[in-house]
């Protein structure tokens, strides 16, 4: 349950703009479930709106490590 709370403060913080926070929220996510994809391609998405293309690039091929075979579904 904790790790739902945690994506939806993250969705209520970028969807206020509020970009660090989503961060540090999708982080812990990570850091509880080290193989989220949802949580990686919600960090790497909110990278892009930064443009900090570099860290969104590396979520994705993160995505890209745990589940190479399934990409086109995120």
């Amino acid at each position: 349950k904790y790790v739902l709370a945690l994506q939806n403060r993250a969705k209520i913080w970028l969807d206020k703009g509020e970009y660090q926070n989503a961060i540090t929220d999708y982080n812990s996510n990570i850091e509880l479930e080290p193989k989220n994809i949802k949580a990686y391609n919600n960090l790497a998405d909110t990278f892009v709106k930064i443009k900090d293309y570099e860290k969104a690039i590396d979520s994705y091929d993160k995505i890209i490590e745990i589940e190479p075979t399934n990409i086109a579904n995120y």
